[in-house]
């Protein structure tokens, strides 16, 4: 009896198989035929021939190009502009305005450019100051060659020779 039950269950099942299977082959066929008709409703239509579309999409492609570039090129820009800014701001400081150094561009002058006018006007008051507080039997001047003078904190002058270049 088991035997028998096994087979109507086989039996069954072959049978629902093969229903499933020839569903599964109408569904095919449909979708072949819908797609079939979808493209001849496409030649029908021409999108494809129509010299208005392929105008179309030929401006459509330059117009994208072009935004690519400009894109590209926005981008280099504003790596210029922060490079530009970065050197700004070690030129004049951070806390600088921007506007106060437009209103008054031909005078100002830049941090590096002050740091060497002071430190040159340092070297020369040092150097004056030195010349000052000697007097006349402790001063020593270098004719021929050419030194810097530094004073040391017990008033002492040291005065060491430049080396002429070549």
């Amino acid at each position: 009896i088991a035997g028998d039950v096994a087979a109507v269950k086989i039996v069954a099942l072959s049978k629902k198989n093969r229903e499933l299977t020839s569903e599964v082959e109408r569904e095919r066929s449909k979708s072949k035929q819908n797609s079939n008709r979808i493209k001849e409703l496409d030649k029908q239509v021409g999108l494809d021939d129509n010299p208005a579309m392929k105008s179309l999409k030929d401006k459509l492609s330059s117009a994208q190009f072009k935004v690519t570039e400009h894109r590209n090129q926005i981008q280099f820009l504003k790596q210029e502009l922060k490079l530009a800014q970065k050197v700004l701001v070690s030129e004049v400081g951070e806390d600088a305005n921007i506007q106060q150094l437009l209103s008054c561009a031909g005078s100002f002058r830049g941090r590096a450019q002050q740091i060497l006018a002071l430190q040159s006007r340092v070297k020369r008051v040092t150097y004056n100051m030195i010349l000052n507080t000697l007097n006349d039997a402790q001063m020593v001047v270098c004719r021929f060659v050419p030194c810097d003078w530094l004073a040391t904190s017990s008033g002492c002058i040291l005065a060491t020779a430049r080396r002429q270049p070549g």
